[in-house]
């Protein structure tokens, strides 16, 4: 049951981690103005997930 759940909406949450990564990838070689997106990433995929508590 479990696995069918995580499956929901997994496209746009891998795009996301795609995101993400790069984000920290260019917060990681010093590149400014990364915080904020990069918080928003962490958020959103947090509310894709459920874990927003």
């Amino acid at each position: 049951m479990l696995a069918r759940e995580g499956s929901f909406g997994r496209p746009q949450l891998d795009r996301l981690n795609r995101l993400q990564i790069a984000l920290l990838r260019q917060s990681r070689t010093g590149a400014g103005g990364t915080t904020i997106p990069l918080m928003q990433s962490m958020t959103c995929i947090a509310s894709g997930l459920g874990w927003t508590g």
